[in-house]
């Protein structure tokens, strides 16, 4: 797919460098001063369907919301004169931790807590704002400077964020009727269940991402999404016996995962900030 040369008359877009389900995103280069961006466009696929346009605009408005460090910032966001949606964000040279875990196997501990104390900083900033993200998973977290003193960590794609507070959450309701919204191996059991959410879900998300990342498999799998989302409601074991003999993972971190992992939400850390001073504290040596 190619783009027009310009956009907006700010914008130079450049070569394609990432694509996903609902966008394909160009690197640009400022028409003024030559500072680069990423703009993401709908995919033409999506263009006329309701749903993946709100999704689209969504993850626009409600990203344009957060400022920190370790969120993507979006500059602005529009439609281009032949309809389709764009959003302009910052340009973010750096590898997922997808792809950190598919080319490297399971992190270390100290690596892992050094990603998820950022991680757990810009969810203690969406959640200050009303915001849940709904859709932690390996591939929306990205590392910059990987191994460097300035390493630091990116949270992206609030396409699936919602307000916490519900006549908001429904003044910007998409429907999803028959819909899977989010990514099953990384969903809280109420996501599942289509139950309302608060950022007790985002905790259950992140300590699936964390189980991946110190272990290289999902704590909760199935055959099919059907399946995983399942097993994500009814399975009741802490799936700690699943990982490996092989790989070392610490008490302290064990233990954070078996809070965040509880079924109830009233079992799992309260708030984002409990479950970050808990792996400040923790002892991985």
């Amino acid at each position: 797919m190619t783009r027009a040369e310009t956009l907006a008359n700010k914008y130079v877009i450049k070569e394609k460098i990432g694509q996903g389900h609902l966008g394909e995103v160009f690197q640009a280069t400022s028409i003024d001063s030559d500072l680069e961006f990423a703009i993401k466009f709908l995919t033409s696929t999506y263009a006329n369907q309701d749903r993946a346009i709100q999704r689209f605009k969504r993850e626009a408005k409600a990203a344009s919301e957060l400022e920190h460090p370790n969120i993507v910032k979006v500059y602005e966001f529009g439609d281009t004169e032949d309809g389709s949606c764009y959003i302009v964000m910052e340009l973010i040279k750096g590898v997922t931790l997808r792809r950190m875990i598919r080319r490297n196997g399971p992190l270390e501990a100290r690596d892992c807590v050094d990603i998820f104390l950022q991680v757990t900083d810009a969810l203690a900033h969406a959640h200050g704002r009303g915001l849940v993200h709904r859709d932690l998973k390996p591939s929306n977290i990205i590392v910059q400077n990987k191994g460097r003193e300035n390493q630091n960590v990116k949270l992206v794609d609030f396409g699936l964020a919602r307000h916490i507070d519900s006549t908001k959450a429904a003044e910007e309701k998409v429907t999803l009727e028959g819909y899977v919204v989010g990514t099953p191996a990384y969903m809280s059991p109420e996501q599942c269940l289509g139950k309302s959410i608060d950022p007790r879900s985002d905790i259950y998300s992140l300590g699936c991402v964390m189980f991946r990342a110190l272990t290289g498999i999902a704590p909760v799998a199935g055959t099919t999404a059907r399946e995983t989302m399942e097993n994500q409601i009814h399975r009741t074991s802490i799936p700690l016996d699943r990982i490996p003999r092989h790989i070392m993972v610490p008490e302290d971190l064990k233990k954070i995962m078996m809070i965040a992992l509880m079924k109830e939400p009233e079992g799992r850390y309260q708030k984002i900030e409990e479950m970050r001073s808990a792996l400040q504290n923790a002892t991985i040596d």
